[in-house]
């Protein structure tokens, strides 16, 4: 195999991988998010390579709004998976 043809399969088997990680980010998310009018929980997409959700509430639903959900869910969502070591903002709020 030329090392043209690996690079490419190295790239297309990393970019796989990355997709269904993110995928199972956005889900745990999904899960986890409190639903009221279901806003915030259908909020969470992909922008780039940053998972965002630009629901005005949300931030405030992670600081503990809801009673369906504890504080810092979105954190607790994100490091409770096995393959995610920060480094960086992991909750930037926005208001």
């Amino acid at each position: 195999m030329e090392l043209t043809n690996l690079k490419r399969d190295f790239q297309l088997a990393k970019n796989r991988a990355l997709a269904v990680l993110t995928k199972d980010l956005i889900d745990s998310l999904v899960a986890v998010t409190p639903i009221d009018t279901g806003a915030a929980r259908a909020g969470w997409e992909l922008e780039g390579s940053t998972i965002v959700n630009r629901e005005a509430h949300l931030s405030d639903l992670n600081q503990g709004s809801s009673k369906q959900a504890p504080s810092h869910f979105v954190e607790a969502a994100l490091l409770g998976h096995k393959h995610v070591r920060p480094s960086g903002t992991i909750v930037r709020n926005i208001k």
